[in-house]
């Protein structure tokens, strides 16, 4: 009878050692998941060439202002796609600040 609990009381915390790592493993595919998630909507075969030029444009911005969107003299227009849930957006935010800072003699940068 004693061998018998033994093997049973072993097995139980067998059990419950699997159902922990089950959680833990859960937990990392959800981490993974966040990480990886957005890349899909990166892919995108139809719109405008790359380097064609876009149309002129005068939007109006979030604080109240215009904000002209297209071709001008001497001057390019990076316009930055972004969404506050997107974790890709979050870590090339500040490659794009860096950017802005290195490049603001001939580039203007518009988030949208």
């Amino acid at each position: 009878m004693t061998a018998l609990a033994f093997v049973s009381a072993a097995m139980f915390l067998m059990i419950i050692g699997l159902a922990v790592a089950l959680l833990a493993l859960a937990r990392q595919v959800g981490i993974l998941f966040e990480r990886v998630s957005p890349m899909g909507a990166l892919v995108n075969d139809s719109g405008p060439e790359v380097g064609s030029a876009s149309p002129k444009l005068n939007l109006e911005s979030r604080t109240g202002g215009m904000v002209p969107i297209g071709p001008r003299a001497n001057r390019a227009t990076l316009v930055f796609f972004l969404s506050p849930t997107c974790p890709v957006c979050k870590k090339l935010l500040p490659v794009v600040q860096s950017i802005r800072d290195a490049e603001r003699g001939w580039l203007d940068i518009v988030l949208a």
